[in-house]
């Protein structure tokens, strides 16, 4: 699950403004190529402990294992590198799930609260990184996001496919070529009405499987 997505099935458990941040941290972290010590902030603490007990949710849920499986199939039988197949699938249905749920502007105000709200607190006193040298490039990023086309971006898929060539582009083994950009476009404008037909249920097999854990995300 993308960071957006995180906020939306987080605000069922708390608004709260430094749980939300913490419910993306994990994802804002990695975009932006910094590693987490240790979260000092109570509410920061219990988003980020929120975040991993729902992709552990959301990566199980029959809907997303379902539509993987299946880009897989499609993208490989189009030439596409498996293990790029894969990353594409996985990656490429968190980005359009949050693009269908940006429509949803109570969730947009909360995200935006979100990122504002570490602009307002100083970072060192919430968290600490592995590179305490890299706390500006954190700040910066996040500071970026609040006015980046994000996620309202990710409703196009020619928008998710130049991320996903950029986001795999650090891997090289999972890169994508030039010349599967137009299969991964083709696949993505398929998979969109797909998002957009089975979100509702996706998100739901996500609260079943959290209702059934409840100390995973119990504040």
């Amino acid at each position: 699950m993308n960071f957006f997505a995180h906020t939306c099935i987080a605000a069922s458990t708390s608004e709260h403004p430094g749980f939300l941040l913490g419910a993306m941290l994990p994802d804002l972290a990695s975009m932006m190529a910094v590693r987490i010590a240790q979260v000092f902030d109570a509410e920061v603490r219990a988003g980020v402990e929120h975040h991993h007990a729902t992709d552990a949710a959301f990566h199980a849920t029959p809907v997303f294992t379902e539509l993987c499986a299946e880009g897989l199939q499609v993208l490989a039988a189009q030439g596409v590198e498996r293990g790029t197949a894969r990353a594409v699938a996985h990656v490429g249905i968190e980005l359009l799930l949050d693009g269908v749920l940006c429509h949803d502007r109570p969730a947009c105000s909360r995200y935006r609260g979100a990122l504002s709200h570490a602009q307002a607190t100083p970072l060192d006193t919430m968290l600490a990184l592995r590179q305490p040298e890299a706390l500006p490039q954190l700040r910066d990023g996040i500071a970026r996001l609040i006015t980046a086309p994000l996620p309202e971006g990710y409703r196009d898929p020619e928008f998710v496919a130049a991320r996903l060539h950029y986001i795999l582009a650090r891997r090289p083994r999972l890169a994508m070529r030039e010349g599967d950009i137009p299969d991964v476009l083709a696949w993505l404008r398929q998979t969109r009405a797909k998002v957009v037909s089975q979100h509702e249920l996706l998100l739901s097999q996500v609260a079943v499987a959290l209702a059934a854990n409840p100390g995973a995300t119990a504040k």
